[in-house]
């Protein structure tokens, strides 16, 4: 119910979206070894004195709801890639944990799919700390789908495959492009002002996905 969430859900659109958030989510542009889209979040990279936390969950979210009108997302479900590189305890602090208590049972209890598989990358012991937080938020079921990598790339490479990933993520693949992800996003900027209020993101037009 996205009246339970106004401080997603307020001017809910695209254009609202600050430059410092579109750089911490996107989708990659081919899929995982399952054939799941897969999202990048860049936990690290949020700047709280350029986007704040209810500000940065607003892009995840539409990031979120964005994925929600692909077909496949609603059917195999997709996977997320979380970069912790950069996560310090200052941002730990800075963060909303109502809120963030919010938008977890907003992931993994309202979207019309399921996130199958949480990779965790470059993570420190401030991940720890936030990870004993969330785990009480959460299903077992979906704490038995985070697996923890590290800097240690060899096992993620087994799911999301090097010529999928760039080479910071020891892959060959393309580099991260969050404009072209953000373009497509901003495309749908219609439909989000008419979907505002009572629903997901649905649309007729073609090209949510990127081209291969």
């Amino acid at each position: 119910n996205r009246a339970a969430y106004p401080s997603i859900y307020d001017n809910f659109l695209p254009s609202n979206v600050k430059p410092a958030s579109r750089r911490m989510f996107m989708a990659l542009q081919n899929p995982d070894v399952h054939g799941r889209r897969v999202l990048l979040i860049r936990a690290g990279a949020w700047i709280p004195s350029l986007s704040t936390h209810s500000e940065a969950q607003q892009a995840l979210h539409l990031a979120l709801e964005f994925l929600a009108a692909d077909p496949s997302s609603q059917t195999i479900g997709i996977s997320a890639l979380l970069d912790y590189e950069g996560f310090s305890m200052s941002k730990l602090l800075s963060a909303n944990i109502g809120l963030l208590k919010q938008c977890t049972e907003f992931v993994f209890k309202c979207l019309p799919f399921r996130v199958k598989a949480i990779h965790v990358i470059r993570q420190s012991f401030v991940y720890d700390i936030l990870m004993s937080i969330i785990r009480h938020l959460i299903s077992r079921k979906y704490v038995e789908r985070i697996h923890l990598h590290g800097t240690n790339f060899e096992d993620l490479h087994k799911e999301l495959p090097v010529d999928i990933l760039p080479e910071e993520y020891g892959g060959c693949g393309p580099t991260l492009d969050f404009d072209a992800f953000w373009s497509l996003v901003d495309a749908q900027e219609p439909s989000f002002v008419e979907n505002n209020g009572y629903g997901y993101l649905k649309t007729k037009r073609k090209g949510t996905r990127f081209a291969k």
